[in-house]
């Protein structure tokens, strides 16, 4: 199985050729398919270059140990490495693998925002080389201890109305023109979500979150929005 899903990786989802530079990010939690994505780049063409983490960190997000020691000047550096790797490789797969995925929960939040602020060039490169073409990247997961949807485009196209009501939600919204997107893999795997945006001012109503939200090892709980025109 683990060779199967790296090939879908490496063929299908970053479409690896010849010559093609490719950034592998992992822990080692997922050796296995990172030892597979290694032999099937090279199999391409291609050549991998390996950015491995231990478990419990998570890949280009910057790990609790780097977040509780780091200080001053340190939070803003841009690593040096992933910055070239996203302005100049062909390629990026990242493996998430956390073992942990509560593992900066505890950090001040403010140490976590300015180091983000550091990184955000590298993330801007790779939306704006990924829609250039020059950027073939990749995000997926890997089973740890610590962690197919139908396509519905066809059926929606014309619709004009969205409305989402529960004890959670009294939303609505237009997709009148709007184009839905269908994600097969080539981006984050697994896939099967559709997705457009709705016209800008016609959101309206309140959602609220009862399930914590996990990103970058921080917890995000009670997250309540209210729309006024799609504001």
């Amino acid at each position: 199985r683990v060779a199967k899903f790296a090939k879908v990786l490496v063929e299908h989802s970053a479409h690896i050729a010849p010559g093609d530079r490719v950034l592998i990010e992992a822990t080692t939690a997922a050796e296995p398919l990172v030892r597979e994505l290694y032999i099937q780049i090279l199999e391409k063409g291609g050549h991998p270059h390996l950015l491995m983490g231990f478990p419990g960190m998570v890949p280009f997000v910057q790990d609790d140990m780097y977040l509780t020691y780091a200080k001053g000047e340190q939070l803003d550096f841009i690593p040096t490495f992933y910055k070239y790797a996203y302005d100049q490789f062909e390629s990026r797969i990242r493996i998430h693998s956390a073992t942990n995925t509560r593992a900066t929960t505890s950090i001040d939040p403010a140490k976590v925002q300015r180091n983000a602020k550091a990184l955000r060039s590298i993330t801007e490169s790779q939306m704006r080389r990924g829609a250039e073409g020059t950027f073939k990247w990749v995000t997926t997961l890997y089973p740890t201890d610590g962690y197919a949807q139908e396509k519905a485009i066809d059926w929606l196209a014309g619709k004009n109305q969205v409305v989402l009501r529960g004890p959670n939600v009294d939303l609505t919204l237009s997709i009148l023109g709007r184009k839905f997107m269908n994600s097969v893999g080539l981006f984050n795997m697994p896939d099967g979500e559709i997705f457009t945006g709705p016209v800008e001012d016609s959101v309206n109503g309140w959602v609220k979150f009862t399930y914590p939200a996990i990103y970058g090892g921080v917890a995000v709980e009670g997250a309540e929005l209210t729309f006024d025109r799609g504001r």
